[in-house]
């Protein structure tokens, strides 16, 4: 049942991005010809390139804009609010649907990161082979050099920075099953929520910094560590607590959609 979800979900995905996606790229490119031609000097070209800017980086803004209202959006929508009386009448659990939303949200925030990525290597002034020979280039050379490290530190940045976009995107989704639970004014609650998680987090990391500080933890083990080691363990530290925020804010949203739903 979660395949048919995530079916569903990538509909709408693909319904909303279908334009902007592309539009980002086609404007790179239009404007990689019109910025060489305004450095060349050609009247006109000067003008139309500044226009062009305007417009590209308006699809850039408009792109990331897009992104974030789809991801609230579509839980808000999919499983609280309008379209909620069907999904939750659906033979599935509350963790499918939630986890539903969450995998479609990743997909689309990943995909609109590659694409603005993308479209600005397409402003580099040089030849395309060039601009992506040389970017696969230092790839290879970072991963044939020899060192063993690279490739972990590769795999353990990559690994941070999805479960760094599951965490938000989850506290998104509980701060919504929250501001849910009040009668009137749940989009005004929904956004108090979130600050207050926001806040509730930021303090739970200076206690536990004070706290080390105060009991006066050894923390010898650290000094003996070779930078690699420090390396390995900032990154895991990291993933830890980025991957423990993710497994609370998304059960946590589970069990008030599944306890406590209302859709009255």
């Amino acid at each position: 049942m979660l395949r048919k979800l995530l079916k569903y979900d990538f509909r709408s995905v693909i319904k909303e991005f279908s334009i902007l996606w592309p539009a980002a790229l086609v404007m790179a490119l239009v404007m990689r010809f019109t910025l060489s031609m305004a450095d060349a000097e050609i009247l006109g070209f000067d003008i139309a390139s500044a226009i062009e800017s305007l417009v590209y980086f308006g699809i850039l803004v408009a792109m990331a804009v897009v992104t974030l209202i789809f991801i609230i959006q579509r839980f808000f929508r999919g499983i609280l609010g309008e379209e909620g009386y069907l999904m939750n009448t659906l033979p599935v659990k509350s963790w499918q649907l939630v986890l539903s939303k969450l995998i479609s949200a990743m997909v689309v925030t990943i995909f609109s990161s590659l694409i603005a990525l993308l479209s600005i290597l397409l402003l580099i002034p040089s030849s395309l082979y060039d601009v992506f020979g040389v970017a696969f280039q230092v790839i290879v050379d970072y991963f044939s050099s020899g060192r063993p490290d690279n490739a972990l530190y590769a795999l353990e940045f990559l690994i941070l920075m999805l479960l760094s976009v599951s965490s938000s995107i989850t506290m998104f989704y509980l701060a919504m099953a929250i501001g849910h639970l009040f009668g009137r004014n749940r989009i005004a609650a929904s956004v108090i929520a979130y600050i207050a998680l926001n806040a509730v987090v930021n303090a739970l990391v200076m206690v536990l910094a004070v706290a080390a500080a105060i009991l006066d933890i050894n923390m010898d083990f650290i000094a003996a560590m070779t930078a690699q080691q420090a390396l390995h363990a900032a990154f895991l530290l990291m993933i830890a607590g980025c991957l423990v925020l993710t497994l609370i804010y998304y059960f946590a949203a589970t069990y008030i959609i599944k306890r406590h739903l209302n859709l009255e």
